[in-house]
């Protein structure tokens, strides 16, 4: 075991058959158990000095998605090592080995996610139509929360530029629609308005001859009854006066 007691037996064991001649070393039957003993300890201390290296190299790190490779070997590297390993690790480091470790695939994970996010939210937009503003904005807004080296795996970037070229288009050209339909509903008001007014004067100057020619009437009628009037009251003495004469 890769622990202070195994080391200080080790040392103690070479120690002594150091300290031996070498027809006493002949005797030792056991040197091989000394030689597997000191190599296994010096491959355990090895592992905790990868793992080390391996935890240095990330460390003031942003773990992303592009740190995949690291994490893995670095989970298998831990994975292996056992528990006084660890507790050796922790000493040399500074810090919980196992913590870190778990920080780094949190991180890692929630990079995967923002990342997978973002394609699957261009994927969902589809067919691009004057419907479709709220789902690329969304995608737009994923990719933009990414960081550039995250920005890198969205494989299907290019999509989500394709379609908000489509639907600016899409509402450039409803927009020139809408205007030239305004112009065209503007021009027609305007031609009824002329229209309008055209008859409307038709119609005040018709009613304006029609009251013309009742007045003239009027003033006819009124003439005639006047002359009616004349007649008849300068013919009614000679009338009566010529019954009086045959009276």
């Amino acid at each position: 075991k890769y622990t202070t007691a195994s080391k200080t037996l080790i040392d103690e064991a070479d120690a002594a058959y150091k300290a031996l001649t070498s027809p006493q070393q002949g005797l030792v039957t056991k040197k091989d158990e000394l030689d597997l003993a000191i190599a296994t300890y010096k491959a355990l201390g090895g592992m905790v000095d990868t793992a080390e290296e391996e935890f240095k190299a990330l460390e003031g790190k942003t773990i992303t998605i592009a740190d995949a490779d690291a994490l893995t070997l670095l989970n298998s590297t831990f994975g292996a090592l056992q528990p006084e390993q660890i507790v050796a690790l922790d000493a040399k480091l500074g810090y919980s080995s196992a913590d870190t470790l778990s920080e780094y695939v949190s991180a890692y994970e929630t990079s995967c996610n923002k990342v997978n996010t973002a394609k699957n939210l261009i994927d969902a937009i589809g067919g691009v139509t004057l419907e479709s503003g709220s789902d690329i904005e969304a995608a737009e807004a994923a990719y933009g929360a990414l960081d550039n080296v995250e920005k890198t795996y969205v494989t299907n970037y290019s999509t989500l530029t394709d379609a908000r070229s489509a639907y600016d288009a899409l509402v450039e050209e409803a927009a020139q629609n809408a205007a030239n339909k305004a112009a065209a509903e503007a021009a027609e008001y305007e031609d009824y308005i002329e229209t309008a007014d055209e008859t409307t004067d038709d119609v005040v100057n018709g009613e304006v001859e029609n009251r013309i020619n009742e007045s003239n009437m009027l003033d006819s009628e009124d003439n005639y009854s006047e002359g009616f009037d004349f007649v008849s009251e300068d013919s009614a003495t000679p009338f009566s006066a010529g019954m009086n004469n045959q009276d």
